[in-house]
């Protein structure tokens, strides 16, 4: 049986604070890592780290989120770059089916998802 404090229900409120405090370690787990690839590039004496992805769209919708999410861990390091291969409408076809559409704003949220993360698309127009 649940506690209902006033309009709360004090389960939902105990698993909000835990997810949050879970957020949390997660954020600081991710600073750490950071720094310690930073350190990495640096005691490597890596000038600039290319990693090329290829065929991304072959992937599943899931296993492409999760890449570009794991991706963006390195981005912050002005000494790391990615170059992805990859069908820009397969990619896009995975962020609008993980974000759907916000109800009342008009934009394309799997073309607006590629644009924060990839500063210099090249398309081949070739095989359309």
């Amino acid at each position: 049986m649940k506690k209902v404090l006033g309009e709360l229900d004090e389960e939902a409120v105990i698993k909000d604070i835990k997810e949050k405090l879970d957020y949390k370690e997660l954020r600081e787990d991710i600073k750490e890592f950071r720094e310690k690839f930073a350190k990495l590039i640096e005691a490597a004496g890596i000038e600039k780290l290319v990693i090329y992805v290829d065929e991304l769209d072959r992937c599943s919708p899931n296993t492409i989120l999760d890449t570009l999410e794991a991706m963006r861990l390195f981005l912050f390091n002005g000494k790391v770059a990615f170059v992805i291969g990859a069908d820009e409408r397969h990619v896009s076809y995975a962020i609008k089916n993980k974000f759907k559409d916000i109800e009342g704003i008009n934009m394309d949220i799997g073309k607006e998802y590629q644009e924060k993360i990839i500063q210099y698309p090249i398309l081949n127009t070739k095989y359309e």
